[in-house]
């Protein structure tokens, strides 16, 4: 029998760590501007020396999400865009690499050392099911979402991991720097706040005999409750409201959550993964007794998809693919552990190196669709700069055409990045930054 490559017997997890942070560094680094980021990058309030009047700004005008504000105005600024846009990149493959760590003690409820071809299939498991699910260009790739969503929800889930381990002896300025967290991740994001009490709620015995989990849950109610009275929140409401009123558009509450539904199938592979979640459930409960680690999982899935119900169509009447990822992200935990209790295995043996090339190929495949994305607005730029008297030019694009045979999203987030109206925000942000009059995108030319 042929033996193996020589190469994979020395391959190990650290080195695999290692090779996941500069594919994902390269991937986050190639990925361009888009949408939000070219919006903030342009307010360049760091720049300006202009940050918490903007962040004041925003909180009375506009969202109470305070802290996620500081995060974003200080990591997006045009004119330090070449320091900062790589400062994101290495942030978040760091991110990434506690994001697994944090996975694989999930799904294999081991503290023990990683094995490696374990954590090989982990983690090309998770980014084909966030790929699937539309989720990893928009949550990872994508700057803004990156640092409001991604990097608060794996920070807090590595925090509630550290304050659940009771000490007999805490100082005092544990509890106070407990508090400050806890009052930072309140300030963060209503639906990651609304999670976290719905986890904490799941634990409430540890909680109340926990002096470091109850001095966090004081900050996280008042920076909660500091973020929900922000009047940016109404002012928000009552825009979203208007321009329903304008396009004479106006649901109730059931017909909201007819729509919330409705947009979560739109990606079939989510209610696939329902179905064979309740296969599994009905078969390892029949089989090994009630599931109660992997019930948790799916209750907290089911709970942060209904939360957003109510928090995401209060604002926009749109529920974005960020703002389902802590569902989608519950379901595949709850999925992966239903998987590790039934003791299936594969009916023959794939050696580590076959895992280790797979994974390698899918973050060539992330990589050239990012550079495809990246070519794309390259070429919209460089028009615009070598035309004489930009500034007073109406530009008018064609909008990106998605390959066929790439199910990755991060074409749908170009073809969404321009819209055809030159008043629109998007438009006007990214004429204002590449210095042209007005823009606007046409449907692609096929």
């Amino acid at each position: 029998m042929m033996p193996y490559p020589s190469w994979s017997q020395g391959f190990t997890v650290r080195q695999a760590k290692v090779f996941i942070f500069f594919c994902i560094f390269a991937i986050v680094l190639t990925f361009p501007l888009i949408q939000d980021d070219v919006l903030y990058s342009l307010f360049a309030a760091l720049q300006q020396h202009q940050l918490w009047l903007r962040v004041w700004a925003n909180y009375m005008d506009w969202t109470g999400r305070l802290f996620a504000q500081v995060l974003i105005y200080s990591f997006l600024n045009q004119q330090f865009n070449f320091i900062e846009i790589p400062l994101i990149a290495g942030i978040t493959a760091g991110f990434f690499l506690l994001f697994l760590r944090l996975s694989y003690r999930i799904v294999f409820q081991s503290q023990a050392e990683m094995n490696l071809q374990y954590y090989l299939i982990l983690t090309l498991a998770l980014i084909l099911y966030l790929l699937l699910c539309h989720d990893f260009f928009e949550v990872i790739a994508f700057k803004t979402p990156a640092i409001q969503y991604f990097w608060v929800i794996v920070f807090v889930a590595w925090l509630l991991e550290q304050l659940s381990k009771v000490k007999p002896n805490v100082a005092f300025w544990h509890l106070e720097l407990s508090f400050i967290l806890g009052l930072l991740i309140g300030l963060s994001n209503e639906i990651v706040v609304l999670c976290v009490f719905f986890y904490l709620a799941l634990i409430w015995r540890n909680a109340l005999y926990n002096q470091r989990l109850r001095a966090f849950c004081f900050g996280l109610c008042f920076g909660f409750f500091v973020l929900m009275i922000a009047p940016g929140n109404q002012a928000r409401m009552v825009v979203s409201q208007r321009l329903l009123d304008i396009s004479g558009v106006h649901f109730s509450w059931m017909e909201k959550l007819h729509i919330l539904l409705h947009d979560y199938a739109s990606v079939p592979f989510k209610w696939v993964c329902f179905v064979l979640v309740l296969g599994l459930l009905i078969w390892v409960w029949k089989t090994r007794g009630r599931p109660t680690y992997a019930l948790k999982w799916l209750a907290g899935a089911i709970f942060s998809l209904l939360i957003l119900w109510p928090v995401a169509y209060c604002y926009d009447g749109v529920i974005a693919g960020r703002v389902t990822f802590i569902s989608d992200l519950l379901l595949f935990y709850t999925l992966a552990c239903l998987w590790v209790e039934t003791g299936w295995r594969l009916p023959f043996r794939i050696h580590t190196s076959i895992w280790a090339l797979a994974l390698a190929l899918c973050f060539v495949l992330l990589w050239y669709d990012a550079y495809q994305d990246r070519q794309f607005d390259q070429a919209r730029i460089a028009l615009i700069q070598s035309t004489p008297d930009a500034a007073h030019h109406d530009f008018v694009f064609h909008g990106f055409c998605p390959k066929p045979w790439f199910f990755f999203n991060a074409n749908q987030l170009m073809v969404e990045s321009l819209g055809s109206e030159t008043k629109f925000w998007k438009n006007q942000a990214y004429a204002l930054y590449y210095g042209a009059g007005t823009v606007r995108q046409v449907e692609c030319a096929s």
